[in-house]
C-alpha cells in the first residue's frame, strides 16, 4: 500500500466510506494525454504524456466517496477492473507479466519491482509551486507490515532546480517514502490490525469493508512542492509489484487536483511585496528588485536579469512604477505577470542627525540570494548594535532555526532545510518583530 506524496497538508478526514464507485477501463479518454488533462487544474499546463505497462492497469473513476476524492485517474500493478468488489476479503493479485521501474529499484535494492504502470509527462506551473491530491490503497495490508515485498510507489519530478529525480511521495514533512511499513497501524494476519501505529493518522483500515477491494488505504493527501515559474518539469507517476509480481495496490489521483499555488513574487530588497505596494524610501536611496529563479524576465524598465536596482525619486515628485513578468518563449501557454510596484520618495524615512528609526515598518531586511541552495545572507540595519533575535518558521508555522547577533547580518546555511518555502522574523531585545519575509530554499 502506500501513501503518496510530498510534502506537505494532509485532509483531516474521517470515516471515508466508499459508494458505488464506477471505474472506466476502455475508450479514448485513457490516451496518456486524455488521462493527464483529467488532472489538469488552474494555472498548469501538461504536455508529452506517455504511459507504459498493461493496458488493463489504467482507468478512470467516478462516483467514488473518499471523502474529497470522488472522481480521477487510477493506475495499478493489477487489473484496473477488479479494484471494486463486494468484499476486501477478496485477494486481489495479478501477474501482468510486465517489467519494473528502474527508479523504484534503486529504492529497494536488491530486490526487483514487476508489473509497472507508468505514466509520465512535462508540466509547467504559472507560479512558484503546484500540488496534486492522491490517495493509496493495498492489498499488503495488514498482513505485510514489516514484511521487505510490499509494493511500491512514486511520483518523481525533476527539472530545473532538483538534482536527478526528486521523489515526492513521502510521508509529509518528512523525507520517508510511503509504503506498508511507514504507514500502517501494525501487522495483522487476519481483522483490523491494532497497532502498534507507525503514523496511523494517515491509514484507513478496511479490512472487512465493501465496495472497494483494498484491505487499507490511504486519506486524501495534498502534496505540494516549489517550482521555478513557467519552467519545464518532469513527472513520473509509477507503482509496482515487488519482489514478486502479485497481490495489487493502486494509486487514485484526485480530477482537477493537479494546479498552480502561490504567485510570481515580487521582492524588494529580499522581502516579498504586495500588488500595487507603495515602497516609501528616502530620496535618492537605492532598492534592488528582484524576482523569482527563472530562464526570462521582462521589467517595464526593459531589463531583462533577476533583479534591478532602482533609485528612489526625489522629494516632491510622483511616485514611479515597477512591473515585470516571467515567460518561457517556448511555451506560449505560461505567461505570467508579477505584481506592480510604486516607488515613492517620503523625507521621514531618512536617518537625520544621526537618530535610526529601527521600528519604522518600511525599512526591510535583504536575503541574497534568495531563493537559495546552500546559504545566504540576511542582511539589516543596526547602526546601534542592538541584540537581534532570528527566528524561521516552516509553512506550518513551527520555528526551524534559530540565531542570535549584535552586527548587521545573519548567514543562514540550507544544512536540515528540505525544499520548500519559509517565513523569517528579526525581532529586537524588547520581543518587537522588526523586519519579516519571505524566503525559499
Amino acid at each position: 500500500m502506500k501513501q503518496i506524496f510530498l510534502v506537505i497538508f494532509l485532509l483531516k478526514i474521517a470515516g471515508a466510506s466508499q459508494a458505488q464507485m464506477t471505474i472506466v477501463s476502455t475508450g479514448p479518454t485513457l490516451i496518456p494525454n486524455a488521462l493527464v488533462q483529467k488532472l489538469l487544474g488552474p494555472g498548469v499546463s501538461a504536455t508529452n504524456a506517455v504511459y507504459s505497462g498493461s493496458m488493463l492497469s489504467k482507468g478512470r473513476f467516478y462516483g467514488a466517496s473518499f471523502d474529497s476524492i470522488q472522481a480521477g485517474i487510477i493506475l495499478t500493478n493489477g487489473i484496473v477492473n477488479s479494484l471494486i468488489a463486494d468484499s476486501a476479503a477478496i485477494l486481489l493479485s495479478d501477474d501482468m507479466a510486465t517489467s519494473g521501474d528502474t527508479l523504484l529499484d534503486a529504492l529497494i535494492t536488491p530486490l526487483q519491482t514487476f508489473d509497472a504502470a507508468k505514466l509520465e509527462f512535462d508540466l509547467n506551473a504559472v507560479s512558484d509551486s503546484f500540488q496534486l491530491e492522491f490517495m493509496y490503497a493495498s492489498e499488503d495490508y495488514n498482513d505485510l507490515v514489516n514484511f521487505s515485498n510490499n509494493d511500491l510507489i512514486g511520483i518523481f519530478l525533476s527539472g530545473p532546480g532538483i538534482v536527478g529525480e526528486q521523489n515526492i511521495a513521502v510521508i509529509p514533512g518528512t523525507a520517508t517514502p510511503v509504503n506498508v511499513n511507514s504507514v500502517n497501524n501494525g501487522q495483522a494476519t487476519a481483522g483490523m490490525a491494532n497497532g502498534p501505529c507507525t503514523n496511523c493518522q494517515y491509514y484507513v483500515d478496511n479490512d472487512g469493508g465493501n465496495n472497494f477491494a483494498f484491505d487499507g488505504y490511504t486519506f486524501p493527501i495534498i502534496a505540494k512542492t516549489v517550482v521555478q515559474p513557467c519552467q519545464e518539469y518532469h513527472i513520473k507517476i509509477v507503482i509496482a509489484d515487488v519482489g514478486n509480481p502479485f497481490s495489487n495496490s493502486a494509486i487514485l489521483i484526485k480530477e482537477g487536483s493537479l494546479k498552480s499555488l502561490g504567485q510570481i513574487d515580487f521582492f524588494v530588497n529580499g522581502m516579498p511585496s504586495n500588488n500595487n505596494d507603495t515602497i516609501k524610501k528616502c530620496p535618492g536611496d537605492t532598492i534592488t528588485l528582484s524576482l523569482n529563479a527563472a530562464s526570462n524576465y521582462n521589467w517595464s524598465t526593459g531589463a531583462s536579469t533577476q533583479g534591478i536596482v532602482v533609485i528612489a525619486p526625489q522629494a516632491g515628485t510622483a511616485p514611479v512604477q515597477y512591473s515585470a513578468f516571467i515567460t518561457n518563449p517556448p511555451v506560449y501557454s505560461c505567461f505570467s505577470w508579477t505584481t506592480t510596484i510604486w516607488l515613492q520618495s517620503d523625507t521621514s524615512y531618512c536617518n537625520t542627525a544621526g537618530i535610526f528609526n529601527i521600528n519604522s515598518k518600511n525599512t526591510l531586511a535583504t536575503l541574497i540570494p534568495n531563493p537559495f541552495f546552500q546559504s545566504a545572507v540576511l542582511s539589516f540595519d543596526n547602526p546601534t548594535r542592538e541584540k537581534m533575535r532570528l527566528k524561521i518558521y516552516g509553512a506550518d508555522g513551527t520555528v526551524v532555526k534559530q540565531d542570535i547577533s549584535y552586527e548587521e547580518q545573519f548567514i543562514i546555511n540550507k544544512e536540515n532545510l528540505k525544499a520548500g518555502i519559509y517565513f523569517y522574523e528579526i525581532s529586537d531585545i524588547a520581543a518587537a518583530i522588526i523586519y519579516s519575509g519571505k524566503m525559499m530554499v
